[in-house]
């Protein structure tokens, strides 16, 4: 299930533009990578990987990966972390590598607030030679005509800085966040291709809301999440049940409207 889109990428008289945001899983164990002010607020060494595959009888249909690291450092009130993801739909691949940086203030016993930073590459591959056009010729030799001037018939790749930034605030109960998610903005043109193709980034804003609650051996945490980039919006609502700190049981509920939920 894809999460916030801003657009999906779609062919423009002298331009690919617009963006998707990476598709994580399991985005509740992993807020790392939604917001750099986690990381190391546990203060334990975390670790997690999750992959995913849907649509499975579609050509190009969606898939990724992502896997993340985190480590606090409380001799400097700190944590650090690092952050992969590779995001796969249709003839487009991406890649981001992050480094998260906290720095966490202790507001009481109970409660914390932190603020982080992340930096890292994005890097975008488009594959010309999966395009097809209703115009295009593609005999069986393998040579390819897409009888248009605009489209690449070959890999077409980009490279850009990224920079992300949050604040969180958690107790032993509640945790609260909000996060700014490619705040650098601006155009990501394809290179190697002659064509003027690229992705426009659009700054996105991801929050979240969650409780810990216990009943005996049981503990139940919903969680609620929004992601949007000032045009659109979507909600999750999730909730989780771990029992002896060794099984966890849960469900979730994405959309917003009639005509995106999940």
């Amino acid at each position: 299930a894809s999460i916030c889109i801003a657009g999906m990428l779609a062919l423009l008289p002298s331009r690919v533009v617009g963006q998707q945001l990476p598709q994580y899983i399991l985005s509740a164990f992993s807020q790392v990578e939604i917001n750099p002010a986690v990381a190391g607020i546990d203060d334990k060494l975390s670790f997690t990987a999750a992959t995913r595959r849907q649509w499975n009888a579609l050509p190009g249909s969606p898939s990724g990966f992502h896997g993340s690291i985190q480590l606090p450092l409380p001799f400097i009130s700190s944590g650090i972390g690092l952050s992969f993801m590779q995001d796969q739909i249709g003839i487009q691949k991406h890649l981001e590598v992050t480094a998260p940086y906290s720095y966490h203030i202790d507001l009481s016993r109970t409660w914390t607030l932190s603020a982080g930073l992340a930096g890292g590459m994005f890097q975008s591959g488009l594959d010309g030679a999966k395009i097809r056009t209703p115009g295009g010729q593609y005999p069986n030799d393998g040579s390819l005509d897409h009888q248009d001037n605009l489209l690449t018939i070959g890999n077409a790749n980009a490279l850009s800085p990224v920079m992300h930034a949050g604040i969180l605030i958690k107790s032993t109960s509640w945790e609260g966040g909000i996060a700014g998610k490619y705040l650098q903005g601006g155009q990501l043109v394809y290179r190697g291709s002659d064509k003027d193709a690229g992705i426009a980034f659009d700054p996105h804003v991801l929050a979240h809301l969650s409780y810990k609650g216990y009943a005996g051996e049981l503990e139940w945490r919903p969680v609620v999440a929004v992601r949007t980039e000032l045009t659109e919006m979507q909600i999750d609502a999730q909730c989780f049940f771990t029992w002896k700190d060794r099984f966890i049981l849960g469900g979730g509920y994405r959309g917003w409207g009639q005509n995106s939920t999940d």
